[in-house]
């Protein structure tokens, strides 16, 4: 174990029983190699136990083990191995939804045939005119989160993908990170190194003890979570926070959006009016009749109108060519967060308004697709609740009150 994770011990808890854990010792690690080569033991979702543990941890009662690989702490209770035959065991598998999502990072998401990250070129836009945007929306998280700290929680951490998302944990001794992909956590651990501890954990199910983080942040995880199980997400944010400090989160209001919606509605009708001129034109005087050519020439000139916006304005660009498998989305709107009676207070800020599809249309390099977006940026700096309600991606600020540490410890029920 290194250091940090030595350190990190004591806010550790079993994702089953939720008490303490310990380091494996010596003899247990043998008497455990031993029952998995005689496979008397399993994980707990009954899979069987394909490798030998060589370091790990175990809860108070010696019921259950969370094996540590590659420097990965294995906290998942599906893949607890029970550590005897007459230990009880879940027999669950890991939600359908969220071994969807787990499925899609571990052999999808990650690198392509360029070196980078399919979700980043699935799901961003990547384009040089969009850099300055990105970049400064990446940031504001920093304005939200205490400036130092010794535990700062990133939950659904991925492959910490983007320059600006190291910015986050510079002032903090120790950035944790949480994730269902073992391949991202190993990218993580590329990046980060020993200033690093890696979690295979789960939103819902965080291994730690109460109110032991100086912040957490999670970024695009939410709606990735199974629709009944969001409400659980938050509070288990909540939950982990000390008092007095807070945590950010980025979401999506999906289609819901009405800036969204509001903005592509000249997208929509240019796109009608594509499919009005792919229409065939059909006349049966082709002679030298002024009334036919008249008639014709606005359909000409709107055709030649076409080509011209097609090369102004292109819709898409180059993506990857491997088709992508299915991922696990669900947003909820505006008001079901408003409905909900949260222990805490949401605020709501801007994070970015708009989202591929409207980059994608209008803002191109050589129509001054910069500019463009330093007004979109100046509006949203200028009216951030506004856009946090009505733009694509708000970002949710969760503050835990200094007065009452406890307060949101207890699970809501779903709706």
């Amino acid at each position: 174990m290194t250091k940090n994770m030595t350190d990190l011990l004591a806010h550790l808890r079993c994702p089953i029983t939720k008490s303490k854990l310990r380091v494996l010792n010596p003899d247990e690690i043998r008497e455990l190699n031993g029952n998995i080569r005689e496979r008397r033991v399993c994980h707990c979702d009954g899979s069987t136990v394909s490798i030998e543990v060589q370091s790990g941890l175990i809860n108070e009662n010696n019921s259950y083990v969370y094996p540590i690989i590659a420097n990965i702490i294995v906290l998942l209770d599906a893949m607890a191995i029970a550590a005897d035959a007459e230990t009880p065991k879940s027999l669950n598998n890991l939600r359908g939804e969220k071994a969807i999502v787990q499925r899609f990072y571990d052999d999808f998401g990650w690198f392509n045939a360029c070196g980078q990250f399919r979700d980043a070129t699935e799901f961003e836009d990547l384009r040089p005119v969009t850099a300055e945007y990105r970049h400064r929306c990446h940031m504001r998280v920093n304005r939200h989160i205490p400036l130092k700290g010794e535990y700062l929680v990133d939950v659904a951490s991925g492959p910490v993908q983007y320059d600006e998302y190291l910015t986050y944990s510079e002032h903090y001794a120790v950035r944790i990170c949480v994730d269902l992909s073992m391949l991202a956590l190993k990218e993580a651990q590329r990046k980060l190194g020993d200033r690093g501890v890696y979690i295979l954990g789960d939103i819902t199910n965080l291994p730690f003890s109460d109110g032991f983080a100086d912040a957490v942040i999670s970024l695009h995880t939410i709606y990735h979570v199974p629709a009944d199980e969001q409400p659980q997400a938050y509070l288990e944010i909540h939950r982990i926070l000390k008092a007095g400090a807070s945590a950010v989160i980025v979401y999506a209001w999906g289609d819901k959006a009405l800036f969204v919606r509001l903005c592509l509605v000249p997208a929509k009708a240019y796109d009608g009016f594509v499919k009005m001129l792919q229409f065939p034109l059909v006349y049966s005087w082709t002679g030298k009749s002024r009334v036919v050519k008249a008639c014709i020439l606005p359909y000409r000139l709107a055709c030649r109108a076409l080509g011209v916006t097609r090369k102004l304005f292109p819709s898409d660009t180059t993506k990857d060519c491997e088709p992508r498998p299915p991922l696990y989305w669900h947003t909820f709107d505006r008001q079901w967060f408003e409905r909900r009676k949260w222990p805490f207070q949401l605020e709501y800020y801007s994070w970015r308004s708009v989202g591929v599809p409207f980059l994608k249309r209008y803002v191109h390099e050589h129509v001054g697709g910069r500019v463009i977006l330093r007004v979109v940026f100046f509006l949203e700096e200028l009216w951030p609740q506004w856009f946090a309600r009505y733009g694509a991606y708000p970002m949710f600020v969760i503050r835990k009150r200094k007065e009452d540490p406890k307060e949101g410890v207890k699970r809501m029920s779903s709706d």
